[in-house]
C-alpha cells in the first residue's frame, strides 16, 4: 500500500467569524482524504492555518491512530516575537 502525503498552506490571518466555518470544512476535507489512504500530514507550523490544519490533524488523530503530523519547520526561532499564548499553543502542538 502507498502513503500518501497531504501539506498544507494558508493565511496567517484568519477572522474569528470565518475560523469555524474553515475549521468545519477542513475536517471534511482531511476524513476525505484519510479514507483515500493519506496517512502524514506537514504543516508549516505557521500561526493561522498551519496552526488550525495541525490541531485538526492532532483531533483526528484520536480516532485515526494511523495518521501523523509532521512539522516542516522553516527555522529553530520562529516563536520568537509571538504572543504568549500563541507559542503556548504551538508548544503543545510541537510536543505531539
Amino acid at each position: 500500500m502507498k502513503n500518501y502525503i497531504c501539506c498544507f498552506t494558508g493565511h496567517r490571518d484568519i477572522p474569528l467569524t470565518e475560523r469555524k466555518k474553515i475549521q468545519k470544512r477542513l475536517e471534511t476535507a482531511l476524513l476525505r482524504l484519510i479514507d483515500q489512504g493519506v496517512c502524514y500530514f506537514g504543516a508549516g507550523g505557521a500561526l493561522g492555518f498551519d496552526t488550525l490544519a495541525a490541531l485538526t490533524v492532532l483531533r483526528l488523530q484520536e480516532r485515526h491512530p494511523n495518521i501523523q503530523l509532521i512539522l516542516v519547520l522553516p527555522c529553530r526561532d520562529q516563536t520568537r516575537s509571538w504572543l504568549k499564548e500563541d507559542k503556548k499553543i504551538y508548544n503543545q502542538i510541537y510536543s505531539k
